[in-house]
């Protein structure tokens, strides 16, 4: 289903977008994978809740990401879909009352924790400086990240399982420079109160001019506080791909 969901944000996008490129415009589309690392809690709600190393055992999520962006003057416009996906088998030394389920000790249970990230964000460039030695930008950005999650417990015999969503309206600064006509540099931060932040820096590297490869850090809080789904962790690690420029 997410590999669905993504090769329809790309035709979409490339239907939309490219017929429409001028000479002072950009499409471009950035595809990779990213080793994500999850620290923090996550359960059916907060008191019922688990320490995603300690007490769950998960190890990093490695995924397929995709960013698309549209450029024109002084306005960006992107889409980003990163889906996460943690799991484990764990042997609980004691016994754990969840959701109406008792997993008794020495019982394996098995557990996922799913998290797909959508952003969509507008940048408008304050500073777009094209007559210095390497170009500078810095915008203001405005975005709304989609959040939607599901947290699964199932030890065999009872299958506990969760879904909800979450929509985060976020305020943040995003940057660029080419330190040449091979190197870009890039970087944002998004805040969205207690419940998100996000720090982000990448470089891109084109010996092509339409196509390159590119690498990058990312880290994310993310706080989801469902009726039925409970998320309080930080998210980061690196990430790399392939990208193309029309």
């Amino acid at each position: 289903m997410r590999f669905k969901q993504m090769a329809t944000v790309l035709a979409l996008a490339g239907v939309g977008f490219v017929g429409s490129v001028h000479a002072d415009e950009t499409f471009d589309i950035h595809v990779g994978m990213a080793q994500i690392i999850p620290k923090g809690s996550a359960g059916f709600n907060q008191a019922q809740s688990l320490d995603v190393g300690n007490s769950l055992q998960y190890n990093s999520s490695k995924s397929l990401s995709v960013d698309l962006s549209f450029q024109s003057a002084d306005s960006r416009f992107g889409i980003n879909y990163l889906p996460m996906k943690f799991s484990s088998s764990k042997i609980f030394p004691t016994a754990v009352a969840l959701a109406g389920t008792t997993f008794n000790a020495g019982t394996p249970v098995n557990s996922e924790l799913n998290v797909d990230v959508w952003d969509i964000n507008y940048t408008s460039y304050v500073l777009n400086v094209d007559d210095l030695p390497s170009r500078l930008r810095i915008g203001v950005e405005g975005a709304v990240k989609w959040v939607p999650g599901t947290f699964v417990l199932n030890n065999g015999v009872a299958a506990n399982q969760t879904t909800a969503a979450t929509m985060i309206p976020t305020l943040g600064l995003r940057a660029a420079t080419g330190l040449s006509d091979f190197v870009g540099l890039s970087g944002h931060v998004s805040y969205g109160g207690e419940r998100y932040f996000e720090s982000d820096f990448r470089a891109d590297y084109s010996p092509l001019p339409m196509v390159g490869v590119y690498g990058g850090y990312r880290s994310m809080h993310l706080f989801i506080d469902r009726p039925v789904l409970y998320v309080k962790a930080t998210f980061s690690g690196f990430y790399m791909g392939a990208f193309a420029r029309f």
